[in-house]
């Protein structure tokens, strides 16, 4: 999942990004634009199978200014 925004204004993207994989274990995030310069922050949820079988969860937040 990929969402994000501009924490300093309340509101998230303009667009619903959309990540799709590219090969076995490349994504690219599509569809996402900024509208406005500040400071923004996107936020990816990556969801995997480890290989003793039980499913596991990730999330990482990148902070950016445009």
């Amino acid at each position: 999942d990929v969402t994000g925004g501009m924490p300093t204004h309340d509101h998230g993207l303009p667009t619903e990004p959309v990540a799709r994989e590219k090969a076995p274990g490349v994504y690219r995030v599509e569809g996402v634009r900024f509208h406005m310069h500040g400071a923004w922050e996107m936020i990816f949820e990556v969801q995997f199978e480890h290989q003793d079988g039980q499913s596991r969860a990730d999330t990482v937040k990148v902070s950016f200014e445009l």
